[in-house]
């Protein structure tokens, strides 16, 4: 090697990958690109998506109004066939509601889930059944999401016996140890408990279990916060392997926007249920236009000392505001430092600065975040 890398990350098997953008993430594999999505219809779009909870007060009276808790305002986007769209924002932003919604976990109290030109949002529960083998989730703690008193075998195998009956027990112990070993599990593990195995096998079951049925649109809920890091590694790296063989649609959740970017061809950025941004991975990476973009990017530390004590930080200052009494206008602006009397009005436009890149904010400005002052 005749010049110093920036960064080096240990991956499985000994591999080794750069990232020159964003620092400390996982680095998928070498030959796990993620593939440009595909022109065409977009296979999943979500219209000025809105879901409120009924909050009780406590100590109220039984007939006294509840209070509206916001949890999602009017996000919009569009997934198409292939694409995987990653979605960021720190913990209350609505990422996880978000992608309940779309499964139909919560329902919705506005707006449209158009998938394959059908609205999912006017369907009910017997309607919806139909399409819940095409989309599949995948959840944030992986012990949790798995039935501690079923075996690996049988809870890989009850989506299928569920929406597919006909299917053969020959069939579905096929099907089954097929998976098992896609994901990295020995099929001789089939008749064994959840708690007999790891986080990141846990997680590995997880995937089997929502792949089992051959889905389009996969959601991955923070599928590797919860493990170690170079756990998170081979889970990214297997998912980004199954999306470019299965062909698959995802959207791909997580606080930490260093490991978004390395499996999504799009990022949309949240704020306490708001869109604030969205563009392709690497121009939002590097020249992200909104304050709050900016801030979540900084936040990440450059593993060089010398560059990190040079670097520009923007710091936000308080605290996520309660969903409970958002602020009026736009939301972000008790904690932005560009924001100004007019930001209290109104909602702020959805600026459109071409090629995708969507930005809510009157005021935007690039910035060179990871680059020192």
């Amino acid at each position: 090697m005749t010049d110093p890398a920036d960064k080096t990350t240990v991956l499985p098997a000994g591999r080794t990958g750069r990232d020159p953008d964003i620092h400390g993430a996982p680095v998928a594999e070498k030959g796990h690109d993620t593939a440009k999505a595909p022109a065409g219809h977009p296979i999943l779009s979500v219209q000025d998506l809105r879901v409120t909870f009924d909050v009780r007060k406590r100590g109220a009276w039984p007939w006294t109004p509840p209070d509206k808790l916001h949890a999602v305002g009017g996000v919009s986007f569009d997934i198409a066939p292939g694409e995987c769209l990653g979605v960021v924002g720190e913990s209350g932003s609505g990422k996880s509601t978000l992608a309940r919604a779309i499964v139909g976990t919560v329902p919705s109290s506005g707006g449209a889930i158009v998938f394959e030109g059908e609205d999912l949002a006017l369907m009910d529960r017997t309607q919806r059944r139909h399409h819940r083998r095409d989309v599949q989730m995948i959840f944030q703690d992986p012990l949790a999401a798995l039935n501690p008193r079923m075996t690996v075998g049988d809870i890989i195998a009850e989506p299928l016996i569920t929406h597919r009956p006909e299917t053969s027990r020959k069939d579905v112990k096929a099907r089954v140890g097929e998976l098992m070993e896609r994901v990295g599990l020995l099929p001789n593990l089939v008749n064994r408990y959840p708690h007999e195995f790891s986080g990141g096998q846990c997680q590995r079951i997880g995937i089997a279990r929502a792949l089992v049925l051959s889905p389009k649109l996969l959601i991955c809920d923070e599928p590797v916060s919860a493990l170690d890091v170079s756990v998170q590694a081979q889970v990214v790296n297997l998912l980004a392997e199954l999306r470019r063989d299965m062909g698959l649609s995802m959207i791909f959740i997580a606080h930490d926007l260093s490991v978004v970017k390395h499996i999504s061809d799009r990022i949309v950025v949240m704020y306490l249920g708001r869109l604030m941004e969205q563009a392709k991975s690497r121009p939002l990476c590097t020249r992200p236009e909104h304050p709050y973009t900016q801030a979540l990017i900084s936040s990440v530390p450059i593993p060089d000392p010398v560059l990190e004590a040079k670097r520009q930080r923007p710091v936000l200052e308080g605290e996520l505001p309660s969903p409970l009494s958002p602020p009026s206008g736009c939301v972000f602006r008790t904690r932005c430092p560009k924001a100004r009397p007019d930001c209290a009005t109104g909602l702020p436009p959805v600026i459109d600065l071409g090629d995708g890149h969507l930005v809510a904010c009157p005021y935007h400005a690039p910035a060179d975040v990871l680059e020192p002052a």
